[in-house]
């Protein structure tokens, strides 16, 4: 009896058409999607939220990441000035650089050096060695002309621990003086980082240092090396 009247009425238009359980389940997502949309702004993330920003998060930039740290290895000649050249030949040594940005200025860096050098006496009736170990505290500025140029101007200060050795012809012994000298330093130079190698910059540096106090002079330093960027 039930099931004949149902059918009557369902004929007639009287009650609705069934719902599938697929159909069903659609609008019951479409009306929870629908809540979540419109709840007041509490400061809980709603669920358009959650599926809006999604699970992946950036990653954080490391501390070598983040301040560019850099260290490098240079040859340098070291080529005397002045009143020096009359007596000192060019000489040979290297340096040691460490240098990181700051993220807050842009295209700028600060960093250390130390070298190492000795120049020989080039005249017959006199015989000397002079040893310069400076050590520098920089400032440097560049300029990205493209992905793999990179200009640089460097101006530092520091001191020069100096070591000097000679005799002349007549003398039998030997002078000997040691010093730490106040140093001034300015240079520019050029780097390459190749597309191929980004974490590598190969430099080319000139740099002009004068030293004050006992072993007063000045001094051209060419390096030349590679850079490492962690």
């Amino acid at each position: 009896m039930i099931s004949i009247t149902w059918l009557l009425l369902n004929i007639s238009g009287f009650l609705p058409p069934p719902i599938n359980a697929q159909e069903k389940d659609s609008k019951l997502v479409a009306q929870n999607l629908t809540n979540s949309q419109t709840l007041p702004s509490t400061g809980v993330r709603t669920r358009i939220d959650i599926l809006n920003q999604g699970t992946i998060k950036p990653k954080e930039a490391t501390f070598f990441e983040a301040w560019n740290l850099e260290f490098g290895l240079h040859g340098n000649p070291i080529l005397p000035m002045g009143g020096l050249a009359d007596f000192l030949g060019v000489g040979m040594g290297g340096s040691m650089f460490a240098s990181l940005d700051f993220p807050w200025l842009k295209n700028s860096r600060m960093g250390f050096s130390a070298g190492f050098g000795t120049l020989q006496s080039t005249v017959p009736y006199f015989s000397a060695t002079v040893t310069l170990i400076p050590m520098m505290l920089y400032y440097e500025t560049y300029y990205i002309f493209s992905s793999d140029i990179r200009p640089y101007i460097r101006i530092g200060g520091g001191l020069t621990l100096a070591q000097y050795q000679g005799k002349s012809l007549a003398d039998t012994g030997t002078t000997s003086i040691l010093s730490a000298d106040v140093t001034l330093d300015f240079g520019f130079g050029i780097g390459y980082r190749p597309t191929f190698l980004p974490r590598v910059e190969f430099l080319l540096y000139v740099n002009y240092f004068t030293a004050f106090e006992q072993a007063a002079g000045s001094f051209v330093m060419v390096s030349l090396g590679t850079n490492i960027l962690f």
